[in-house]
């Protein structure tokens, strides 16, 4: 989205290239890839918005209930996410005065239509009316909505229960200090149908939610005496209104009086909430299927914020429902790095931002080049996609490919990596230590070369054993047994190099054997001789010598 382009360019880019047909095709593959990745079962958790649009050369545009509230044409859109996996599943742009209870019937054909089973709807205020709920119960399929306050449902829920499920732990839903309380009860209150009103409360959020007006109204009452104090007439602010009786006294003077049964009432409200449901899943389970729903609110989030689908921009029928198609796209594309993110405990916006800044450089003889600054929270996340840091020059090259040749070619492929992939870090997952030689049958086992004496026999460093001993050892081993690990020290019963020598000059003949010492000092022997030039050493008594004292401190 550039602030910079007019809504004419925007149009003519958007409806290039792609058609009804196109768009459809689309959304038809992405759902068979779904089903091909395990999306056969789902709840379908759905949003949508009505945008103002002033175009005249849109057909989707037709009087309706705008969401600014203005008495515009507008565009509504619906976007469909299983809400167990978060993945985007299909979505469709429609014209402005088709009821939302209508538009369900295409989205349920699209799914149904690709073998995915539909467990029920998961739904926001906005869809909280009885048409709505009436068709999807039609329909034969559960639903799971929140609901609005002042339906009716909500409000008899509220004045009944709300003081038995306050901070009540017989009532506790989740350790996260929700509170419940369920029953069958009409949501509407000349429904037909009776279904299930699941009222709650948030303790976190509602201990928050309360000290936040709380801190509202205190300084409304301090600004408003200190008007009082100057002699100026003090006004609440519009919200706080309520809260307050303004009034002069007798003597002229502006006095401000707190509406404390109001205010503490509004206080107790805080924290609430209600959740209607076709079936009775009971108070925990419902409250469970309803978080799902964060998922599509993320989503659709980025979609509206990040990508500019709260503001219709571009004119032609086709420029608007393609405009949409690529927002889905880019919704499926972010869905698939925050599932990335989450296996590296990596945050998803700060990833996104770290590839962000991997850049091109145009040279100036207009070939592109890759600056390699990808830092390694980059290449961890590209890794998950195969994508390597070598690829943005293969990447560089078909740019400048593209811009100096006078064919267009629309298709683009990820560099293939002919089945190589990118080791990682460390010893890989199995493996064992680099195996040592051994010598093979067919292969002359090694020796060392002998002395230059002619003396065969040397001293070993490997385990106290000569040459001859080692090429036994090693031409009696098996050519694929396994070699062990060995222990650190020198190996029990080997001798060092200085022993081994002096056992071959006796054998030999070229050495008397050393006389065995007994044990202890030989009979008759003495300590080394003192030096008669050191002074004899005074024996120190016991105790602290006299006039000495302790050390400074």
């Amino acid at each position: 989205q550039d602030g910079g382009c007019s809504d004419t360019l925007l149009s003519a880019f958007f409806a290039k290239g792609f058609g009804y047909d196109t768009n459809y095709d689309f959304r038809s593959k992405w759902l068979d890839k779904c089903v091909a990745n395990g999306v056969t079962k789902a709840w379908i958790s759905i949003d949508g918005s009505n945008n103002d649009c002033v175009s005249q050369s849109c057909a989707l545009a037709l009087s309706g209930e705008a969401k600014s509230g203005k008495n515009v044409s507008i565009v509504s859109y619906m976007y469909a996410v299983c809400a167990e996996t978060g993945i985007p599943l299909t979505y469709d742009v429609y014209h402005g005065n088709m009821v939302d209870s209508k538009a369900f019937e295409k989205i349920i054909a699209m799914l149904t239509g690709h073998n995915i089973q539909i467990q029920g709807f998961i739904l926001d205020r906005g869809f909280a009316y009885e048409t709505v709920l009436d068709h999807i119960r039609s329909l034969g399929y559960p639903f799971v909505v929140m609901l609005k306050s002042d339906t009716w449902g909500y409000s008899d829920m509220m004045e009944s229960h709300w003081q038995e499920i306050k901070v009540n732990v017989e009532k506790l839903v989740s350790a996260d200090g929700i509170f419940g309380v369920s029953e069958q009860h009409r949501i509407f209150k000349n429904s037909a149908d009776t279904d299930f009103v699941n009222l709650y409360y948030d303790m976190n959020n509602g201990t928050a939610r309360a000290c936040t007006l709380i801190g509202k109204v205190l300084q409304a009452k301090k600004e408003m005496e200190a008007d009082c104090l100057k002699g100026k007439e003090p006004h609440a602010p519009q919200k706080l209104q309520k809260y307050f009786n303004i009034h002069r006294q007798d003597d002229g003077a502006w006095q401000v009086e707190t509406l404390f049964e109001i205010w503490q009432k509004d206080v107790d409200m805080k924290g609430f909430s209600a959740i209607g449901s076709s079936n009775d899943f009971g108070v925990a389970e419902t409250n469970r299927i309803y978080k799902l729903r964060n998922c599509v609110e993320v989503q659709f989030k980025y979609i509206k914020t990040q990508l500019g689908s709260d503001v219709t921009r571009v004119h032609s029928t086709d420029s608007i429902v393609n405009k949409f198609m690529v927002c889905f796209v880019a919704s499926v594309i972010r869905n698939e790095i925050e599932r990335a993110c989450k296996k590296h405990n990596l945050k998803t916006n700060a990833a996104i931002k770290e590839v962000d800044r991997i850049e091109m450089l145009l040279h100036t003889n207009r070939n592109y080049i890759a600056i390699h600054n990808e830092s390694d929270k980059a290449k961890t996340l590209l890794a998950c996609f195969d994508i390597l840091p070598q690829d943005f020059d293969t990447i560089a090259a078909e740019v400048t490919e593209r811009l100096t040749s006078p064919f267009e070619n629309h298709e683009r492929t990820k560099p293939n990596h002919d089945g190589a992939s990118k080791r990682r870090p460390g010893r890989p997952k199995g493996s064992g230590k680099k195996q040592q030689q051994q010598s093979q049958p067919n292969e002359t086992p090694c020796t060392e070369t002998p002395a230059a004496n002619g003396d065969t026999s040397t001293g070993s460093s490997f385990g106290g054993q000569n040459s001859n001993e080692r090429e036994q050892t090693a031409s009696d081993a098996p050519a694929n047994s396994e070699v062990q690990k060995r222990s650190p020290g020198r190996p029990k019963g080997s001798k060092n190099k200085k022993t081994l020598e002096i056992e071959r000059l006796i054998s030999e003949g070229k050495m008397q054997p050393p006389a065995k010492g007994k044990a202890g000092r030989p009979k008759g022997s003495k300590n080394k001789p003192k030096d008669p030039n050191e002074p004899p050493k005074i024996k120190r008594k016991p105790g602290r010598p006299k006039g000495a004292k302790n050390k400074n401190p």
